[in-house]
C-alpha cells in the first residue's frame, strides 16, 4: 500500500479502500452461509482497513512535525473509535 501511496494520489487509494469497505459491509448483509461471512467481513474488510489505515498514518508523520506523537495517537484513537462505533452498527443492521 504504501508503494501504491507514494506512486499515486492518497485521495484516490482511500476513496477506493472506503468503497471497498461499504461494499464488504453490503456483501455481509447479504451474506446466507458462513464462508461468505468470513470473504466478506473478514477479508474484504481487512484489506479495504489496510488500503485506508496506512496512508493515513503516513500522511499525519508528513504533515506535523512539531507534535507527531499526539497527531498519531489522535489518529489511531479515531480508527478504533470508528471501529468499536461500527459494531454497533452491524448489530442493528445484520
Amino acid at each position: 500500500i504504501g508503494i501504491f501511496s507514494d506512486k499515486y494520489n492518497v485521495k484516490y487509494i482511500v476513496s477506493f479502500g472506503i468503497i471497498l469497505y461499504l461494499f464488504s459491509m453490503i456483501a455481509t448483509a447479504f451474506s446466507t452461509e458462513e464462508y461468505q461471512v468470513i470473504l466478506s467481513r473478514g477479508v474484504l474488510f481487512g484489506i479495504s482497513s489496510s488500503i485506508t489505515y496506512v496512508p493515513t498514518n503516513g500522511l499525519v508523520f508528513q504533515w506535523f512535525e512539531k507534535y507527531k506523537n499526539i497527531s498519531i495517537a489522535v489518529v489511531s484513537l479515531a480508527q478504533g473509535l470508528g471501529l468499536f462505533g461500527m459494531t454497533y452498527v452491524y448489530r442493528y443492521t445484520i
